[in-house]
C-alpha cells in the first residue's frame, strides 16, 4: 500500500471514529519533540 493509500485510510478511520462507528480506532503518536515544539509556537 503506497503512503496515499495509507493517509486516504487513516482518515477514514479517524471520520468513522468521530462518527461513533469505529471505537478501535488510535491516532498516531506525535512524538514529544514536536508537541513542545508545537506548543511553542502556538498563539494561544
Amino acid at each position: 500500500m503506497c503512503r496515499v493509500e495509507e493517509l486516504n485510510q487513516y482518515i477514514q478511520q479517524l471520520f468513522d471514529y468521530w462518527e461513533g462507528k469505529n471505537d478501535d480506532f488510535e491516532p498516531i503518536p506525535i512524538p514529544k519533540e514536536v508537541d513542545d515544539e508545537m506548543e511553542k509556537d502556538s498563539f494561544y
